[in-house]
């Protein structure tokens, strides 16, 4: 799917655990087909996984917060986490955050 060329390749590409059964050593290459299929399309992932989640920058992470029936979608504030990507990856700070309600 990752590999097909532009013109056959989805709009929207939703991944729901892409590193389930797979080794942590390959979440660098899931990472980097991700990236580059998102050159062309929309690519929504869902995943629990610290290692693949480090592999991706602030801005490439959306919050999406439910209540009274309406979805809101949000980027996070770069400020908020400057100082903490100066040594930790977004997958190591994420849960965190999410405890602390600014993720």
């Amino acid at each position: 799917m990752f590999l097909q060329p532009t013109a056959l390749k989805p709009g929207i590409i939703i991944l729901d655990g892409p590193e389930s059964g797979l080794h942590p050593a390959t979440m660098e290459i899931v990472a980097d087909l991700i990236k580059v299929a998102a050159r062309d399309s929309q690519v929504i992932c869902a995943t629990q996984s610290v290692t693949l989640a480090n592999h991706f920058d602030l801005e490439d992470f959306v919050v999406v917060e439910t209540g009274n029936g309406v979805s809101d979608f949000r980027r996070l504030p770069a400020d908020s986490f400057k100082i903490w990507l100066e040594d930790c990856g977004m997958g190591d700070i994420w849960p965190g955050a999410a405890r602390s309600g600014k993720g």
